[in-house]
């Protein structure tokens, strides 16, 4: 045992025989290989907004503390990936920063698209996506859904939602050059 810890500490490989304890005969092997090669993060995943990539763009999953349900649907926020601009910035100083600005976004988002969901969902749109970029002196967002934008009624509506918390809620904006990309899901309400 003192032999693996110490191969993982040194990050080499290590084998290990397995087989009977009476030093019979070794069926099989087991080996921890230490690797160079880094898996992609989120590989394969594309924008709801416009189907930009989002491969090796990091995300973290969200939890919200409310329901928005109408005619047995709910809209839910699960997911935000941060996208930075600035090799400057680290993602952990983004995360510390921005979680009530998120919080805010997705219940506003929610609250407003509430009681649309059944008009949304037999328009075939059960995920949306919301980017709301961040510069030093500007700040604008897209919806989407499917690599196209939402319908502009539902944007307006947004808009009386979202510029409150851009411009004056309790959580300042982002200072630093990023998308942040949240994601919705609609789904039926469990009664």
């Amino acid at each position: 045992m003192e032999s693996l810890r110490s191969a993982l500490r040194e990050q080499t490989d290590f084998h290990i025989p397995c087989g009977k304890n009476d030093g019979g005969e070794v069926r099989e092997n087991v080996t921890v290989r230490w690797v160079d090669r880094m898996s992609p993060v989120n590989s394969g995943k594309t924008s709801g907004v416009d189907g930009r990539p989002l491969d090796g763009v990091p995300s973290v999953r969200m939890q919200q503390d409310a329901e928005f349900e109408s005619d047995s649907l709910s809209i839910r926020c699960t997911e935000v990936f941060y996208q930075l601009k600035s090799p400057d910035c680290s993602l952990a100083s983004v995360l510390s920063s921005c979680s009530m600005f998120q919080k805010e976004i997705a219940f506003a988002t929610c609250s407003t698209l509430a009681p649309h969901l059944s008009v949304l969902t037999s328009g075939g749109i059960n995920s949306l996506w919301l980017r709301i970029s961040t510069q030093a002196d500007m700040v604008e967002y897209q919806a989407g859904s499917g690599g196209r934008l939402l319908p502009q009624r539902y944007m307006n509506e947004m808009d009386g939602a979202l510029i409150p918390v851009i411009h004056g809620g309790s959580a300042s904006v982002p200072q630093a050059a990023m998308d942040m990309e949240l994601v919705f899901y609609i789904t039926h309400a469990f009664q």
